[in-house]
């Protein structure tokens, strides 16, 4: 209802409306150059066109434009022509190699550039106080994250970025980040230590950046860091790194990090990859003094598809997690469960799935609520707790 009022607005003038977003008009508005400053939204898909190519002379006289969504279309010309209220752009498949320096950016909120083949942004530092978002994810060509200071960004995402080698240090001055995501980036090696002064960051997902040496130690003093994913890290520098974690409350180690059942509130790994090698992890280094000290408020544990063994789980005490509410060991080679499972007292989820040597479990704690044991082939006996 309210798309056919503003299509009422102007019938035979879509460059009158406030908000364009059928392609058609979007395209004759830019092409033939027929935006006015009534114009507030604009939004043109052109990935699967074979017109693409715009000047930034169509924006002219769009001065009040707010919200732009430009996909896959390519644009040339000075930039400083595009309004200077922007407050969220969506430009997936930029075509660009770097970022444009004379774009206006200061009422910017949201930047979303996924898929682009930016090499490189800005240089110099750039402060953009009103961003919040930033989403670069899946730009395969981008070298390093941006020279970057902003008092408000709170999300910046870079997952499959697969060239990138280098996380800027101006990363530390960004006071408000809760979210950080480099998953997929498998040529980084280092993060860098001012990383440690963003006292805001909440979650890291590092899965998959096979090559990363450690995590800096003073992310342990980070009160509000609760939750790191780092599927398909085997690397035995790295996993000692994590035992500084003291405030973790969610870890996932997985081996790999498919969707096993779309319908589950939770995405767990799924059997269709090949499988860390037990002899790869020194588990008795990572796991004994990490649980007995440091990580007694954990309350979500992935260790799907870890490749444990009989003799890796027997060196290995669950029993002083005594927050973990949820625990993941679908995937792996024992023939029954870790000892001190049985004596969580709040564990409500336990997952064994696809753990094909599984042949018993004789002892469950009381408060467990679901147990999800698909595919475990050799399974012969299960006792339940008694309520």
């Amino acid at each position: 209802m309210g798309r056919e009022i503003i299509h009422e607005e102007s019938l035979d003038h879509p460059g009158k409306r406030s908000r364009i977003w059928q392609r058609e008009d979007a395209w004759n508005v830019l092409s033939k150059q027929m935006g006015t400053e009534v114009v507030e939204g604009l939004m043109l898909d052109a990935r699967a066109s074979e017109d693409k190519s715009l000047s930034t002379g169509s924006f002219t006289n769009m001065r009040c434009l707010k919200l732009l969504q430009i996909n896959g279309v390519h644009l040339t010309g000075p930039f400083k022509l595009l309004s200077e209220e922007l407050i969220w752009i969506c430009w997936l498949e930029c075509t660009l190699k770097s970022f444009p320096s004379d774009l206006l950016l200061d009422n910017l909120v949201v930047l979303d550039m996924q898929y682009s083949h930016i090499k490189e942004f800005w240089k110099e530092k750039k402060i953009l106080n009103k961003l919040r978002i930033l989403n670069l994810s899946y730009s395969k060509h981008l070298l390093k994250t941006p020279n970057l200071h902003s008092s408000s960004l709170e999300k910046l995402m870079l997952e499959g970025c697969s060239s990138l080698v280098e996380v800027h240090q101006s990363t530390g001055h960004l006071k408000r980040l809760v979210f950080l995501n480099l998953k997929g980036c498998w040529r980084l090696k280092i993060l860098p230590e001012s990383i440690c002064d963003v006292k805001s960051l909440e979650s890291l997902n590092i899965s998959g950046c096979s090559q990363l040496e450690k995590l800096p130690e003073r992310m342990g003093d980070i009160e509000s860091f609760t939750e790191l994913l780092a599927d398909g890290i085997e690397n035995e520098q790295f996993l000692a790194s994590i035992e500084h974690l003291k405030y973790v409350r969610k870890l996932s180690l997985c081996g790999y990090n498919f969707n096993l059942d779309s319908s589950s509130s939770t995405s767990w790994p799924s059997p269709i990859s090949s499988w860390i090698s037990a002899s790869v992890l020194d588990w008795k280094a990572l796991l004994p003094t990490s649980f007995s000290t440091g990580w007694r408020l954990l309350r979500k544990l992935r260790l799907a598809y870890y490749g444990l063994s009989e003799r890796a789980t027997n060196c290995v005490d669950f029993g002083c997690l005594s927050s973990l509410v949820e625990l993941n060991l679908s995937g792996n080679n024992f023939f029954s469960l870790p000892s001190g499972i049985e004596v969580l007292p709040k564990l409500q989820v336990l997952r064994v799935s696809y753990c094909s040597n599984l042949v018993s479990i004789s002892e469950l704690p009381s408060n467990l609520k679901l147990l999800e044991a698909t595919g475990c082939t050799s399974l012969e006996r299960v006792r339940l707790p008694l309520r």
